[in-house]
């Protein structure tokens, strides 16, 4: 079913955008700056040659989920200007319907060339989302009274454009089309061809633009993850310094109990503790008392005042 892009009322969008780009309709001419790009192709059209306004496409692959594409073409705020080099100001003028409204651009005149004026547009805006979670967006130009011509501005016509975000890879990427037909009112017709097709060429490298801008948004996500990787590993390296720490107080603390009993058990050391005649000494001198563990009321808790009763002379 072959279906072009030109925009319909809401009440048949459904029927028209089932398959808006038509892959037979369109003939490849170039590539640029990783783009695809096209133009169509119409049987009035001979030996390749060019309309006065004519309808190229954009194609290139996103690394974005088709929802937070369509999140991103839509938005008219500040943020906007993170890709899109042609963009100054936007406003949703009027809410249609749910899926239709109309939205007034001011656009940029650093991008076009230097003795263009500046242009605007006025667009009604159509989009929806398919079965398969692709979204289509669609514009064409209208007149409103609540936005006339601005002053200092010269307002172009779109004839038809729009985006067509397709999810792939197990949509963890995003296959988008941007076609644009666009009547830039040129005052000079013998300049309205080759400058209407380089504009409009140039307008569509927005896609490239916002391609990187999800490259960008990727490598900070892949940072952040590499950040929490980095402190998770960091934690249990700490985790695991103080198990060690842990089992080797534990099996000093073996040790330890091992000599203890092995004092508890050589002859000497008793015959050494018998021959203590000092009366007046309760206690006896440790090299190290912190080694052993102490009980309440200061005795080493393997020689408990019993003991010391047994092998201390009368």
């Amino acid at each position: 079913n072959s279906i072009g892009w030109t925009f319909c009322s809401s009440s048949v969008a459904d029927a028209t955008t089932s398959d808006v780009v038509a892959p037979a309709s369109w003939t490849i001419f170039g590539c640029q700056n990783g783009l695809r790009l096209f133009k169509e192709a119409k049987d009035r059209e001979s030996h390749g040659k060019w309309n006065d306004h004519p309808a190229i496409m954009a194609v290139g692959v996103v690394d974005g989920t088709s929802e937070a594409i369509f999140q991103t073409l839509m938005s008219l705020g500040p943020s906007r200007s993170e890709w899109d080099f042609c963009h100054y100001k936007g406003s949703v003028i009027e809410h249609l319907d749910g899926h239709t409204d109309i939205v007034h651009k001011l656009l940029r005149q650093d991008w076009l060339p230097w003795s263009m004026r500046k242009r605007d547009l006025l667009l009604q805006r159509y989009w929806r989302r398919e079965d398969d979670g692709t979204y289509v967006i669609l514009y064409h130009s209208v007149f409103h009274q609540k936005c006339p011509c601005q002053k200092g501005y010269v307002r172009a016509c779109l004839k038809s454009g729009g985006y067509v975000i397709t999810p792939v890879n197990q949509k963890k990427q995003s296959v988008v089309k941007h076609m644009l037909a666009i009547d830039w009112r040129f005052w000079k017709s013998n300049l309205q061809t080759s400058s209407a097709r380089y504009i409009t060429i140039h307008m569509l490298g927005r896609l490239a633009a916002l391609r990187e801008l999800f490259i960008a948004k990727l490598g900070d996500c892949s940072s952040s993850y590499f950040l929490e990787e980095h402190v998770r590993d960091k934690k249990l390296q700490q985790v695991e310094e103080v198990e060690v720490e842990i089992q080797t107080i534990v099996e000093n603390g073996k040790k330890m109990a091992d000599m203890e009993e092995e004092v508890a058990k050589t002859p000497s050391e008793h015959a050494s503790l018998m021959g203590l005649n000092d009366a007046s000494d309760e206690f006896f001198d440790v090299s190290e008392p912190l080694d052993y563990d102490q009980s309440e009321n200061g005795w080493p808790s393997d020689f408990g005042p019993e003991m010391y009763s047994q092998v201390l002379p009368a």
